[in-house]
């Protein structure tokens, strides 16, 4: 399993409308073939985090050339303050 850490910074006054895109992006990408979890976090210095599960590196690459992603890509780069940091790790995502 893919896990999937993308942290994305803006100025402060554009971290609620980020948050609201990436909120209703969440909504269809959570249904998503192989999408096991998107979760959102920002913090006060305006970073949003999304920490993503992905059955498989091919699950989230076909969400990467999804239009989703280029939608969310067009409306969001322009507010970001630098560029997004991905870091993509295999995980067992197993009940122990």
């Amino acid at each position: 399993m893919k896990l999937i850490s993308i942290e994305a910074k803006f100025h402060l006054n554009d971290v609620a409308r980020a948050q609201k895109i990436f909120e209703t992006q969440a909504l269809d990408v959570r249904r998503l073939d192989g999408c096991e979890s998107y979760d959102l976090y920002s913090s006060n210095n305006g970073a949003i985090v999304i920490l993503q599960h992905w059955k498989s590196q091919e699950a989230f690459d076909v969400y990467r050339g999804s239009e989703f992603f280029t939608l969310l890509g067009k409306h969001l780069k322009p507010m970001m303050i630098e560029p997004p940091k991905t870091t993509i790790a295999e995980v067992d995502h197993s009940e122990h």
